[in-house]
């Protein structure tokens, strides 16, 4: 891990604009929060009842945590909030997450706004746009392709009708 200085959750109250790297064992903490960033973690990454602002790792496996940006070559997010989650193999447990990408993603009774991967499976989802070579599974989503085709359409109109209103 970058930085040499361990960060203890009691020397960081949730809120705190935290520039330092968080250890294992602030992270790790037995339902203790703490805000921070890890990165560069080269081991199984372990994240329970925490608020993180940013994680870079080989492999993690968060649960009930909150996180701004996930980036690691395997994922395991259970209930949970995330901002991005990104990687390899990302897999996402009634969770809520803003945008998920991935080779494979595993999504399973979550909700995200968007969901893009290569092989997309899925369990009672729901999402506004999912973008993936291949998808299965039951997916609720706001656009499907003829949705974001009309809406494309009704954009490029309005687009066009408001240049020709401003000459």
């Amino acid at each position: 891990m970058m930085g040499s200085s361990e960060v203890r959750p009691e020397q960081m109250p949730v809120g705190n604009d935290v520039s330092e790297d968080v250890s294992q064992e602030a992270v790790d903490n037995g339902g203790q929060s703490a805000v921070g960033d890890a990165t560069d973690v080269d081991e199984r990454f372990q994240i329970t009842n925490s608020l993180v602002r940013h994680v870079v790792a080989d492999d993690i496996d968060m649960q009930n945590t909150a996180a701004g940006v996930v980036q690691a070559e395997a994922a395991s997010l259970q209930q949970g909030l995330t901002g991005i989650a990104a990687g390899h193999e990302v897999s996402v447990t009634e969770g809520a997450t803003w945008l998920v990408l991935g080779g494979s993603v595993d999504t399973n009774y979550s909700v995200s706004q968007w969901i893009v991967g290569g092989q997309i499976e899925e369990a009672q989802v729901a999402s506004v746009m999912v973008v993936g070579g291949r998808v299965n599974g039951n997916v609720n989503t706001l656009l499907d392709t003829r949705g974001a085709a009309i809406c494309g359409l009704v954009i490029g109109l309005c687009y066009v009708l408001f240049r020709l209103i401003r000459r």
